[in-house]
């Protein structure tokens, strides 16, 4: 008999200690994860490559009255034909909680390389486009956005 009341004792303990456990962890602070800067951020998509500034075409308003719903389109010079197209195009931001935005994966098919989005912007800051081609080469377009009133701004802290 004490046998099953020290293994159940054992299990109970456990399954206290468990709990606790898991309270901390739920209630405990998080922990600031370092934001990757713009650079870094396109350093990632690029796996290092160089990206040259051209052939690309992003459009967003310089001021935006309100950074909740900001609307942008990215063009990509390109034949978009079997051996020469578009294969990726990204999104990034300068100061967002999370540096990276979008990535729209299209090709030959799509018949241009042409994308349309809104995205939140948490303050004034500069936005970059990058199309990744067939040919393994990146090329950019950045624009800097004036924001009045800004959008997710909860984890900048």
């Amino acid at each position: 008999m004490r046998d099953k009341a020290t293994t159940s004792g054992l299990r109970r303990r456990d399954l206290v200690a468990g709990g606790a456990v898991l309270a901390l962890t739920l209630v405990a602070p998080r922990t600031a994860r370092a934001r990757p800067s713009l650079e870094e951020a396109i350093r990632t998509f690029t796996g290092g490559a160089d990206v040259k500034t051209g052939r690309v075409q992003l459009t967003v308003p310089p001021l935006v009255e309100n950074g909740n719903a900001v609307g942008l389109s990215v063009k990509v010079e390109s034949p978009m034909s079997e051996t020469d197209h578009v294969r990726r195009i990204a999104l990034f931001n300068e100061k967002n909680p999370q540096a990276d935005v979008a990535v729209f994966h299209i090709g030959p098919r799509a018949g241009r390389a042409e994308v349309a989005t809104r995205i939140r912007l948490a303050t004034s800051q500069t936005v970059a486009a990058i199309a990744e081609m067939s040919d393994g080469s990146f090329w950019s377009h950045r624009a800097d956005v004036i924001v009045t009133l800004a959008a997710c701004v909860e984890d900048l802290l």
